[in-house]
């Protein structure tokens, strides 16, 4: 692995770390006032800020909360303004408590008392981990008071997978990230925050979690959300959703995420690659859990792509807990959803999607300044193997219930190259269909020039989605069959006989291909069966031999 160090800045103060923009439509109506906060400290100002000015309602959804300077500070500014006369709601996933034994200072906020399941886990963790965790809690009269205040609802006694961390106020701004609630989100790791103003978009997050209303994209502003009372099990139309927003990107990719592992992003970004995007990925060197599998992901996009020039893998030093997605410098997926399976089904997540270049600009920048005190990946990344599967075995078993793509759109990802629905939507069908009559005719014309099938390099295996390795020559054979057939239809609504031509060339070069594997395969055969009866038929001859 070779490495090229980043000039390393000076850390920017809170003031430098905001950046606001207007939104705007595509029609250049003004849409809401946005600020993007690269990290923790200029969020966690700004989110007092808004505490002590509310009037009316405070919502948080914490899914980490950790008893310590920053986890009071929050606390008691809270008490303050229920004490004001406002009402606030607070969601706290138990769940989440196994981090905060384990993690930081090792004290949870809201849940003091350890039970013997959660004593296995984070001890299980701690282990695995080699982070000692702390079974005793420390009393805390500030959370005692918050949960007997009037004014205050608290639900933090069962767990609701819920991940998400969103504040609202006054039924007016949304703030939300992926900003845990503790020291380290404060100070030590990179995080990002969005806050926007504007009731619509309130309610318009209202309706998304409660399911009334479906994921547009072809608004300015809405909301990816997964909800597990409002989908039923294994169905996470936010999967796809997100999916199509890589899938539709035409110039650029620009990833900072904590966690990856999940195999569907990793293989749309190694389409992408293929295709020649220019991909940035920004995470962790070594993450605070998952880190291994983070690598392991990594290395992964280095040896399937061969390093090219248009890929940039930037590790930091610092933990990153950012999940963010730029596409095109135009379109936005920040939140709380990271590249797992965990955040597609098991775990509630809330991300903002936002079509703004100024906007998207932002965020961009944002995460160019945390690049600076990382480094460049070229060539192969080290990971540690059995860590790497153990972590994938501990998240498959955590994730068995967790959602999947309709069938459909299950089949037609893996072979790699149809936009689905919500993207097809957003940019036209025509487009959609234009994209993949291209990728078809660039296949054909790359047969035609190497006389050898489409399939025989890997930039034309990841075309047209056949995994090589896990499938038999003659399934090999037969899934590139059904793959023409489903672009024989496709190209059948009108888009000219030219292509149609050249998939016919295409088909009938596959067929000769089949018949040549197959007869040089019973060829083989029957070269065996020879050998092996040649030692009987010279034991034959010798009796022939002697009794004559």
């Amino acid at each position: 692995m070779t490495q090229r160090r980043l000039p390393s800045p000076r850390l920017p103060t809170p003031e430098a770390g905001v950046r606001e923009v207007h939104m705007r439509t595509r029609d250049g109506l003004a849409v809401a006032k946005a600020r993007v906060f690269q990290h923790g400290r200029s969020a966690f100002a700004e989110i007092l800020h808004r505490i002590d000015r509310a009037e009316r309602s405070i919502e948080v959804r914490a899914f980490l909360w950790r008893d310590d300077e920053v986890g009071n500070r929050l606390g008691h500014a809270i008490l303050d303004a229920a004490d004001r006369g406002v009402r606030v709601r607070i969601f706290k996933d138990r769940i989440a408590a196994v981090y905060e034994y384990t993690g930081g200072n090792k004290q949870s906020f809201f849940h003091k008392r350890v039970n013997a399941t959660q004593r296995f886990q984070a001890w299980f963790l701690s282990t695995v981990y080699r982070a000692r965790g702390s079974f005793r809690q420390q009393p805390n009269p500030l959370s005692e008071a918050i949960l007997g205040h009037p004014n205050i609802s608290v639900s933090h006694k069962r767990k609701r997978f819920d991940h998400s961390k969103v504040f609202i106020f006054d039924e007016r701004i949304i703030t939300l990230g992926s900003m845990g609630i503790g020291d380290n989100h404060h100070s030590e790791w990179v995080d990002v925050m969005v806050e926007i103003e504007g009731t619509e978009h309130v309610s318009r997050l209202r309706q998304r979690l409660d399911g009334q209303m479906s994921f547009d994209p072809g608004r300015a502003v809405d909301f990816l959300v997964h909800s597990r009372h409002t989908y039923r099990r294994r169905r996470c139309p936010m999967l796809a959703e997100r999916l199509d927003l890589i899938e539709q990107a035409a110039h650029s990719i620009t990833v900072e995420m904590a966690y990856l592992g999940d195999p569907r992003f990793t293989a749309a970004l190694l389409r992408a690659i293929n295709k020649g995007l220019q991909v940035k990925l920004v995470t962790a060197a070594m993450a605070d859990v998952l880190g291994n599998l983070n690598r392991a992901t990594c290395d992964a996009l280095l040896r399937r792509t061969g390093a090219p020039d248009n890929l940039t893998i930037v590790l930091l030093p610092r933990m990153v807990h950012a999940k963010i997605v730029v596409i095109d410098g135009r379109a936005v997926d920040i939140g709380s959803a990271n590249f797992t399976p965990l955040s597609h089904g098991v775990y509630e997540e809330i991300n903002l999607y936002a079509v703004d270049r100024a906007f998207a600009q932002a965020v961009e920048a944002a995460v160019e300044d945390h690049c600076h005190e990382g480094q460049v990946v070229r060539g192969r990344l080290g990971y540690r193997r059995l860590h790497s599967r153990i972590e994938r075995v501990i998240v498959a078993y955590q994730s068995r219930k967790g959602g999947r793509l309709p069938r459909k759109a299950r089949r037609l990802s893996r072979k790699g190259r149809f936009l689905l629905p919500a993207a097809r939507s957003a940019h036209g069908a025509d487009a959609a269909d234009a994209a993949n009559v291209a990728n078809v005719v660039d296949v054909a014309a790359s047969y035609a020039e190497s006389k050898s099938p489409p399939t025989s390099s890997p930039e034309s295996l990841g075309r047209i989605g056949v995994k090589k390795r896990r499938l038999w020559p003659g399934r090999r054979f037969m899934a590139r069959r059904r793959l023409l057939r489903v672009r024989r239809r496709q190209l059948q609504g009108g888009t000219g006989l030219e292509s149609l031509e050249t998939l016919d060339v295409l088909d009938a070069a596959q067929r000769s291909r089949g018949r040549e594997k197959a007869g040089n395969r019973a060829a083989s055969v029957r070269a065996q069966r020879r050998l092996r009866l040649l030692p009987l038929v010279r034991r034959r001859n010798k009796r022939k031999d002697g009794s004559t």
